[in-house]
């Protein structure tokens, strides 16, 4: 039982680095707006201008620190993919600001699992600076029913053993 749940552990583990990599691989935006035009179009109605603004940020290899409240407006988007490229972008911007950091947690119980999953990873690569989210971390896996998303579960057991 031990070797599974290490196998299981490894596999997730593995997950999250190379979701990581992604993350900090630098990659050219693919639109020629300004950041301030971008978060500005990260504010409108239109959905799909909004995940093209999130997704376009969170490619964004200079400093995202002007972008950042728009990215929080967004935390709770409607639509999910807008959410997941704001969490994305969120954890590249490395602003580790008491805003930044809740809205992470906050993501922990989203309805979507790839924002769970984003933000566990980023949470988890933040190290000791996470460690408020220790009890997001547990509360999801002392839930009952147990969440039926078992890789955010283990990605979450992974994060707690490295943050605490």
């Amino acid at each position: 039982m031990r070797l599974i749940y290490r196998s299981v552990v490894s596999v997730a583990c593995i997950t999250c680095v190379i979701g990581l990599l992604q993350i900090a691989r630098p990659q050219k935006p693919s639109s020629d707006l300004t950041l301030q035009e971008l978060s500005r179009l990260l504010l409108k109605n239109d959905v799909l201008g909004r995940r093209q603004a999130a997704k376009t940020i969170s490619e964004w290899e200079a400093s995202l620190d002007s972008a950042i409240p728009a990215l929080l407006a967004k935390v709770h988007d409607d639509d999910s993919e807008v959410r997941v490229w704001v969490i994305v972008a969120l954890g590249k911007s490395r602003v580790r600001t008491p805003e930044v950091l809740d809205a992470l947690i906050d993501a922990i119980d989203d309805s979507n699992k790839t924002v769970q999953v984003e933000a566990i990873c980023i949470l988890t690569e933040m190290g000791s600076e996470a460690t408020k989210a220790s009890s997001a971390f547990r509360q999801l896996l002392l839930r009952r029913p147990p969440d039926p998303q078992s890789d955010v579960r283990i990605n979450a057991a992974y994060a707690m053993m490295l943050i605490d």
